[in-house]
């Protein structure tokens, strides 16, 4: 059971996981991480599911990265060490395929996260930013070994050390997204 951010579906032998607030912009707070992390594993022992399909909700968002609001601020500590870190952890060893349907802007946690992800298909008019040097923390999610790997050094040192933001385009030919698809016809595409 998730608390509502966290929205499951099912198609045939697929589970659709989708982010579920819009009004901060699917930014990721700790009670969300450890809903995904349930919902991970138990996708994990399940035999029906083959593949895992991960996305934003709606609007201009596919996740605004890890939510730094003062609430959340007061257990920073707790979203790493048995929030993000956790679920990072369960994404890594998660033996069936996750393909990120990035339908919006990703910031933050929300793109370091790509670099564990099987395949990565975004919207023409997406986004990837991670401010971290911005807000003076270290990127996460094991970023700094796997993005220089997918996109090599500099341009994983633009997108990290120097914030600079990529398109969809650019993301693909960096090799961070595998496919893009018209905004207009995403849904449908997808």
């Amino acid at each position: 059971m998730t608390s509502g951010l966290i929205l499951t579906e099912r198609k045939n032998n697929v589970l659709w996981v989708t982010l579920n607030r819009p009004k901060k912009f699917n930014a990721l707070t700790r009670q969300m991480f450890l809903d995904l992390c349930t919902v991970f594993n138990d996708a994990a022992d399940d035999d029906d599911i083959a593949f895992v399909v991960f996305t934003g909700g709606k609007g201009k968002y596919y996740c605004a990265g890890s939510d730094f609001s003062p609430a959340e601020l007061s257990t920073l500590t707790d979203i790493q060490e048995h929030g993000y870190k956790l679920f990072v952890d369960i994404l890594i060893a998660f033996p069936k395929p996750i393909i990120a349907l990035v339908n919006g802007h990703a910031v933050g946690v929300s793109v370091t996260m790509l670099g564990v992800m099987d395949a990565v298909i975004a919207i023409d008019t997406a986004t990837f930013a991670t401010p971290f040097a911005d807000i003076g923390v270290c990127p996460e999610a094991c970023s700094s070994y796997t993005l220089p790997r997918i996109m090599g050094h500099q341009k994983a040192a633009a997108l990290m050390m120097f914030s600079e933001k990529f398109t969809a385009h650019e993301a693909h030919i960096a090799g961070l997204v595998t496919q893009i698809l018209p905004a207009a016809t995403f849904e449908k595409d997808a």
